[in-house]
């Protein structure tokens, strides 16, 4: 009996502390779940425009427009993740299991390569050829990233 009180005793003990600390002093409104600092959309665009001085060789008139369009851009990613995480906690609340979504799948697709159009035609008259030509590679990159087919495989 003693044996048998002392597995579920350590059981228990094992399952409280493995609970998540909802308290905790690292999970503020301005820290991740993982400890790192939440960065503001101008903070976003300031270290994006940075990069982007760094590997195409901006001029200083050319980073504050190249700044400009990353922060528009910054901003609407922000306002689209403010959406979906209303219309999460909206289907928490309604006790549906899953949000609705409000459009379908092919006018989120048609809005997002609108925008990354417009986003490039903007870059397009900042830059000179050659940074375009760099950017436009960065970018394929970039986009090419998460396309599983794209990858070698072994």
């Amino acid at each position: 009996m003693k044996k048998v009180l002392t597995v579920v005793l350590a059981f228990l003990a094992l399952q409280l502390s493995a609970q998540r600390h909802e308290g905790s002093k690292h999970h503020d409104g301005d820290m991740k779940k993982d400890g790192r600092e939440k960065l503001t959309a101008a903070q976003k665009a300031e270290l994006e425009t940075k990069k982007m001085t760094l590997f195409l060789d901006l001029t200083a008139e050319q980073q504050t427009k190249v700044n400009a369009i990353n922060l528009e851009v910054e901003n609407k990613r922000k306002a689209l993740h403010d959406e979906r995480r209303a219309a999460h906690e909206n289907a928490k609340v309604d006790n549906d299991t899953k949000p609705k979504p409000n459009k379908n799948r092919y006018e989120k697709m048609n809005e997002r390569l609108d925008a990354q159009i417009a986003y490039k035609q903007k870059m397009k008259e900042v830059l000179t050829e050659a940074q375009y030509q760099k950017l436009d590679m960065l970018l394929a990159r970039k986009g090419n990233k998460g396309d599983k087919s794209k990858r070698k495989r072994k």
